[in-house]
């Protein structure tokens, strides 16, 4: 599929929005849902970081992204589980 140069040219702008949409979600799982449901929010997101690292890593060739994006995320779930 060709995305064309456009859409390529800022190869940064991408992981930045899905990081800010991943940050706004943690920030919301903590202060925006019922203390009830703040865990498994919070684990659910921590879930999308996992999954979106593991995928960036396997469909770019880059396995650098599953320690800078996955790591963070995997000790921080660690943390909840403790």
């Amino acid at each position: 599929m060709n995305y064309g140069t456009k859409a390529s040219a800022d190869p940064v702008r991408q992981p930045r929005l899905y990081n800010g949409f991943l940050g706004i979600g943690l920030v919301w799982s903590r202060f925006a849902v019922p203390d009830h449901a703040v865990y498994g929010a919070t684990v659910l997101f921590l879930g999308f970081v996992l999954i979106a690292a593991a995928w960036g890593a396997f469909s770019s060739g880059n396995k650098g992204i599953l320690v800078k994006q996955g790591l963070p995320a995997f000790l921080a779930a660690a943390v909840l589980a403790v």
